[in-house]
């Protein structure tokens, strides 16, 4: 028994097609038919099975939450195209969960590296550094870990709905106000 392609591809259009008018159930048939295919390049990418399935996952949750406006303006050309446009959602997706990645591996080696200038022979650990973060008001500890998570300063400022300046100073104050508090306790 062979299956029809160009039925099924015709299919996938018409179920995007009555996604991208409303209907959010349609979404399961583009779902079960790019979803193989849009693991693996994840995987590619991320050489890591669950951060690729929540890579695909991600994208159809984020698929869902726009709205008819949003899905009109800025799905209803993509038809002929669907795989390719998926295909480039996950990269980007998965180019940026890299970039964050490095960027907290960054974050956390610049730290260390700030702190193991001191000169006392006590190496830092995660506790000393907890419990200097517990000296700080809560708006800069919260911005701080954050920024130790890997989230730049635009999505800080969107995730505490705060302004991107207040974001910036208070992560500067922040990060003035533990290297006072390291020479404090540590020299």
């Amino acid at each position: 028994m062979q299956i029809d392609l160009e039925l099924v591809k015709d299919e996938v259009i018409e179920a995007w097609n009555n996604f991208v008018s409303g209907n959010n159930d349609a979404l399961k048939t583009v779902y079960q038919k790019h979803h193989s295919t849009l693991l693996f390049q994840a995987f590619h990418f991320l050489k890591d099975e669950i951060q690729s399935q929540d890579v695909v996952a991600d994208i159809f949750v984020k698929l869902l939450e726009m709205t008819a406006t949003e899905r009109f303006e800025q799905l209803s050309n993509v038809n002929t195209k669907l795989e390719v446009f998926l295909k480039v959602l996950v990269k980007n997706k998965c180019l940026d969960t890299v970039r964050v990645q490095n960027n907290r591996k960054n974050i956390l080696g610049n730290i260390h590296s700030l702190f193991s200038r001191s000169n006392r022979s006590h190496d830092m650990t995660d506790t000393d550094f907890a419990v200097m973060m517990e000296f700080l008001p809560p708006q800069q500890r919260n911005i701080l870990q954050l920024h130790l998570d890997g989230f730049d300063n635009n999505a800080i400022s969107e995730k505490l709905n705060v302004s991107y300046n207040t974001c910036r100073n208070t992560l500067s104050t922040a990060k003035r106000k533990t290297r006072e508090l390291w020479a404090t306790f540590m020299n």
